[in-house]
């Protein structure tokens, strides 16, 4: 897709006009698919003359690519997806918008909502055939006046070669961490891709197939696990009681929520808090990387610039000691406290004994 897609930029544009911007915001590496590239232009054609029709006076069409992950709940609600991996070639316009009844017909052969002579209801309609022909499907959601998205998802085309197998090394790079992270998920195939994902971030990753086996390895794990990352809905436990339960025995352990379902539905449906930790489904690396990322660094604020190297200066350093003591919160962003000789005294012991893994070098 993003050998391909910049290829038909120009003639996109031509197509367009002037007054309507193209733009391409790809992700730095997506999977391969296996789809013929003159396909591939006539789909994004077909979308991207529609969009123009859509577009009053100037406006903007991009289109944008990344690898997602399609599971049972993303599924369930998307009655056209299959479950797997997929890359999603996005098409978004800033048009005027459908209704519920025109986005509910506009893949039927033959309807159209333009004058007579402007269109013939047939360019949506194979785009949802072409789509369909692949192996893939198509989703679209609208808002009258705010514009349409249609999302196509392409399946992922495993090629036995380490070149095309490894991970976005763009995305491993963008995001990295050193944290242990409880992971549970009851789809095989997409524990593995996450947990793929994680470790080529630099995460320590112990892998749970459902409820019963995160409690198992929490129990067995003698370290710090920093982060949960729990499906929300799996057979014998949700992930809100998995939390609750692991909860009671590692107070300190952050949580990260993920679902096929929007984030309404799951804190109204399972009984998660409101302004928990989610991310929904199906998302990309780069998006479950940055996400964890943003959760573990979550209340460091006031210590990172310690851990970076702040210099306190004498006749305040014992001071702000103290008040790290009192303010002082697991898990510690330091590693080592490098103090003189005439600080020793309550707050460097008080320190030491609230971060026992702290290194002291007098």
């Amino acid at each position: 897709v993003n050998d391909n897609v910049p290829g038909l930029l120009s003639m996109l544009q031509r197509l367009i006009g002037e007054d309507i911007q193209v733009r391409w915001e790809p992700a730095p590496w997506v999977w391969p698919v296996t789809m013929d590239p003159s396909q591939l232009a006539n789909v994004l054609t077909n979308l991207c003359l529609n969009a123009r029709d859509a577009i009053a006076d100037v406006g903007t069409i991009t289109l944008s690519s990344e690898n997602v992950v399609a599971d049972a709940a993303f599924c369930a609600a998307h009655p056209s997806a299959v479950p797997g991996e997929f890359v999603r070639l996005r098409v978004r316009d800033t048009g005027r918008g459908m209704d519920a009844h025109t986005m509910g017909r506009i893949f039927d052969p033959f309807f159209t909502t333009k004058e007579m002579g402007r269109g013939t209801g047939l360019g949506l309609a194979s785009v949802y055939g072409a789509l369909q022909q692949n192996d893939g499907f198509v989703t679209v959601t609208s808002a009258e006046w705010v514009g349409s998205t249609f999302d196509l998802y392409l399946p992922r085309t495993v090629v036995t070669s380490d070149a095309v197998l490894r991970l976005d090394p763009a995305a491993a790079l963008s995001v990295h961490g050193h944290e242990t992270i409880l992971l549970v998920e009851d789809e095989p195939a997409i524990l593995r891709l996450l947990r793929r994902a994680l470790e080529a971030q630099g995460f320590k990753v112990l892998a749970a197939e459902g409820p019963g086996d995160a409690l198992r390895q929490a129990q067995e794990c003698t370290g710090d696990i920093h982060l949960l990352v729990s499906d929300v809905t799996m057979q014998g436990m949700n992930g809100r009681d998995l939390a609750k339960a692991l909860l009671a025995h590692r107070p300190q352990m952050r949580q990260l929520f993920i679902s096929g379902h929007t984030a309404e539905m799951v804190v109204g449906g399972s009984g998660l808090a409101s302004g928990v930790d989610f991310l929904e489904k199906p998302f990309s690396v780069i998006a479950l990387g940055a996400k964890v990322r943003e959760v573990l660094d979550r209340g460091r604020g006031p210590w990172t610039a310690v851990s970076s190297g702040l210099r306190v200066e004498s006749g305040t350093a014992t001071a702000f000691l103290g008040g790290l003591c009192g303010r002082y919160c697991p898990p510690s962003p330091f590693e080592l406290l490098l103090y003189s000789v005439a600080l020793r005294g309550p707050p460097v012991s008080v320190l030491n004994e609230r971060i026992p893994s702290l290194g002291l070098v007098c």
